[in-house]
């Protein structure tokens, strides 16, 4: 099965296939032992400040009030409330009933009881349900609830039947009938049997739980990302239409700057081996709490929405560690690192699977999304899908690449990428 996962325990590395990888090379299971004590810098240091983000990430209203009481599913009303919920295999946005897969539903309707899934995780997004039949099991996260729920038409947890897709799922995993062509990823399915104006993927990978057509900057994100249709090698909506500080998502403003600076600290905290989720406490709690109608409000969003050479010149410097990000390294290494150090480490990152990607055969072609996404209208001043051949020349300009999509020789030269 070509998409197959990392299992452990009840956590999944569930995307491109690395499971299917580990298969091929007949590796049943990674184990991993040592005595050996992590040596830190400045140890104290560290320790302390840990200590207080900890209190601090407890006390931020997304990772200590949203994620902890309503898991990942409670992004399903912000979605369907933008018009960016999949729906029908993203033929809309929006369901009428999309609010029966929420996290604040869920919490009347069969939640049982919270469970950290990741070891000494102060946040404890992870949900269990009652099932009947089945018990007490992990509940289901927002990806699960948009892409075999509203994206199926299915709200009840049948175009929709749940029972079915139960079935199919198995027929995957074990290569039957329907399922053995099912396991080969929409991408080769579309190609045998038609459809590929409606095959939803990037590069072979599946869409994000996200519709592009109401959030520009994530379709580039989705159109770039060097391992296909992903929302967490940057996770570009967020900063733009489902944060708390959202933008005009279809202005072509901030649209192809925004995917190049996310892209590069994901590609950094990704390296650090720490969870993408610990960005959203980036903005401050008091953001949170504006009123989104308020003047106040609205300047500043205006003024972010226009920042593009001021927004990237301040991801870029150079200086001291401002986020926990910078400052965990920097204890832990005795080094300096700041805002503009993580934008290097994770644009050499990034073009370093680039050239990867280029050497393997991929193309400047195969930076596009799904010609439903790009042809088909999703809101009512919409007359075509999403404008990415406006944006993909200024994101190539910005990543100093050339017209083709390959980075040029001054910037691997600057990055110290040799090839």
């Amino acid at each position: 099965m070509r998409y197959a996962g990392i299992v452990s325990a009840e956590r999944i590395a569930g995307r491109s296939g690395v499971g299917a990888v580990m298969g091929s090379k007949r590796l049943k299971a990674i184990s991993v032992d040592g005595t050996r004590a992590l040596e830190l810098a400045h140890e104290e240091k560290f320790k302390a400040y840990t200590k207080g983000l900890r209190q601090r990430f407890r006390e931020h209203p997304v990772m200590g009030e949203k994620l902890r009481r309503y898991g990942t599913m409670g992004i399903v009303n912000t979605t369907n409330a933008r018009g960016i919920l999949p729906t029908r295999n993203f033929q809309r946005g929006h369901h009428p009933d999309g609010t029966k897969l929420s996290g604040e539903y869920l919490e009347g309707h069969g939640l049982v009881g919270v469970k950290s899934s990741c070891v000494h995780c102060p946040v404890a997004c992870g949900r269990d349900v009652e099932v009947e039949g089945k018990g007490r099991v992990k509940g289901p996260e927002y990806e699960t609830a948009a892409l075999l729920g509203t994206n199926l038409d299915i709200t009840d947890l049948a175009f929709g039947d749940a029972a079915a897709v139960s079935v199919a799922i198995k027929d995957i995993a074990h290569r039957r009938g329907l399922g053995n062509d099912l396991a080969e990823g929409v991408k080769r399915l579309s190609e045998k049997y038609g459809g590929a104006e409606f095959a939803m993927h990037v590069k072979g990978l599946e869409l994000s739980a996200y519709d592009p057509r109401g959030s520009y900057a994530q379709g580039v994100e989705y159109a770039t990302t060097n391992r296909g249709g992903c929302h967490v090698q940057g996770a570009s909506m967020y900063m733009e239409s489902t944060g708390p500080l959202t933008i005009n998502p279809h202005s072509l403003h901030l649209k192809a700057e925004l995917p190049v600076v996310q892209q590069n600290l994901a590609c950094a905290i990704n390296s650090m081996v720490m969870c993408i989720f610990t960005t959203y406490g980036v903005i401050p709690a008091a953001v949170h709490r504006m009123n989104p109608k308020s003047l106040r409000y609205r300047i500043i969003a205006t003024l972010f929405e226009h920042s593009g050479p001021l927004y990237r010149w301040i991801m870029g410097l150079k200086a001291f560690p401002l986020l926990w990000f910078e400052k965990w390294l920097t204890f832990a290494t005795g080094r300096t690192y700041s805002s503009g150090h993580l934008q290097e480490i994770g644009e050499r990152i990034f073009n370093l699977e680039r050239i990867y990607n280029l050497r393997e055969g991929f193309t400047a072609k195969d930076d596009t999304l799904p010609p439903r996404i790009l042809n088909e209208p999703l809101f009512a001043h919409q007359t075509a899908g999403h404008p990415l051949h406006l944006l993909l020349p200024r994101y190539y300009e910005l990543r100093g690449w050339d017209a083709s999509g390959v980075p040029t020789r001054k910037t691997l030269a600057r990055l110290k990428v040799r090839t």
